[in-house]
């Protein structure tokens, strides 16, 4: 791989785990945005991101912690608050999610994050 100067350059593989202060969470590509601008929106109540975690794909993760369960690239195995609700359409039976999965932010991985104040 070479970067922008055309030195060769590391490559990268991995995502973002994200949290909204409503403990709802969602994924993005590592390269959809700066994770540091603190620009993630909730993909359910649109709420900026509060907590954000990086898992590094690079060279695969296919290995557990046996204690914790997280996975050693660092995906965090997040603790559900409260289960999803679901209803099931009378027409054709299939079930919706009326009420997202929420789950608790972490307060030893990850990182917190200060989100921008609406309308800058």
């Amino acid at each position: 791989m070479v970067n922008l100067e055309g030195e060769k350059a590391m490559s990268y593989e991995g995502y973002e785990q994200l949290l909204c202060a409503q403990g709802h969470a969602w994924n993005e590509g590592t390269w959809t945005r700066n994770s540091y601008d603190n620009s993630f929106k909730c993909t359910i109540c649109k709420s900026p991101a509060v907590w954000v975690n990086s898992v590094d794909e690079t060279n695969g993760c296919d290995k557990f912690d046996p204690h914790t369960e997280d996975c050693m690239c660092g995906h965090v195995i997040l603790e559900v608050l409260e289960e999803a609700k679901f209803c099931a359409c009378e027409k054709c039976g299939n079930r919706h999610v009326i009420e997202a999965e929420r789950y608790k932010i972490p307060d030893d991985k990850g990182r917190k994050v200060v989100s921008p104040v609406e309308g800058d």
